[in-house]
């Protein structure tokens, strides 16, 4: 089983990425558009594991307080656009001591850094004409994912599968 931890947009976040890839669209920017249901901010990239019960409770062991983060423009990097996400220190922290707890349980996971963003588009192809216009939505994070990732006929779909939430 492919899984990630990640943080979901709420509605208004999801709004303003809708808007953001439907300005992408209409500027000439072609790919493989995530559907809502799979905007995300990943956390930490686990990858094959079979027991997402010992996920879900290695999550539950680690702090979470509740903290804002900020949509940013639009950028792409390696063919795929992405909404930027201004993520404050509680973050970086949250997700390194994730990560140790993780690896203190012989989780493997994605080494690579965290850079906040959420992705728009995959496999773009295309020139932005003009700058993307961005209302900055803020959101409150209370709540960290425990998601699945499978692959179906129109790309990957992602299910969550539990919940840490703050209390």
């Amino acid at each position: 089983m492919r899984l990630f931890i990640a943080v979901l947009p709420d509605e208004e976040a999801v709004k303003e990425l809708i808007t953001m890839q439907n300005e992408l669209y209409s500027q000439g920017i072609r790919g493989r558009y995530l559907s809502e249901e799979n905007l995300h901010l990943t956390m930490t990239f686990i990858g094959e594991y079979p027991d997402p019960d010992t996920i879900l409770d290695l999550m539950e062991e680690v702090p979470f307080e509740p903290y804002e983060i900020r949509i940013t423009s639009p950028y792409c990097h390696n063919n795929i656009w992405r909404a930027g996400v201004e993520c404050p220190e509680e973050a970086e922290k949250y997700v390194k001591a994730l990560r140790h707890q993780l690896a203190d349980h012989s989780v493997p996971f994605s080494p690579q850094k965290f850079v906040p963003h959420i992705t728009l588009v995959r496999n773009a192809k295309g020139m932005l004409k003009e700058n993307i216009p961005v209302n900055g939505v803020s959101m409150t994070v209370k709540a960290v994912c425990l998601m699945r990732s499978d692959r179906g006929k129109t790309g990957m779909n992602y299910t969550e599968i539990g919940r840490v939430e703050v209390v």
